[in-house]
C-alpha cells in the first residue's frame, strides 16, 4: 500500500500562520504581566504574512483561520497590555 504525499506547495504559508497563532496565545498569557505586546506585534505581523502568502488551491483550507485568530488574540492581547500599563502608571 502506497501512502499519499502531500506535495510541498500544498502547504505554503501554514508555518507562517501556526506561528501567528503560538505568538498570539503567547500574548494573551504575557498579558497578566502586561508585557503581552511582545509577542502581539511580531504575531499580528507574522498573521499579516500568512494571509499574504494564501493562494486558493495551494494553500491548506484552514490557513486563513488559524492566521485570522492569530491576529485577532495579538490585538485583543496588545490592546489589553496596553491599557494595563496606562491605568499602572497613572498616580493614585
Amino acid at each position: 500500500m502506497m501512502h499519499q504525499q502531500v506535495p510541498a506547495t500544498r502547504t505554503l504559508g501554514q508555518g507562517w500562520a501556526i506561528t501567528a497563532l503560538v505568538l498570539g496565545l503567547a500574548a494573551l498569557v504575557f498579558t497578566c504581566g502586561e508585557f503581552g505586546w511582545l509577542p502581539g506585534v511580531p504575531g499580528f505581523i507574522i498573521g499579516m504574512v500568512a494571509l499574504n502568502k494564501y493562494q486558493p488551491g495551494y494553500s491548506a483550507p484552514n490557513m486563513r483561520a488559524i492566521a485570522g485568530w492569530g491576529i485577532a488574540l495579538s490585538i485583543i492581547a496588545s490592546l489589553v497590555s496596553l491599557a494595563l500599563l496606562i491605568v499602572n502608571t497613572q498616580p493614585h
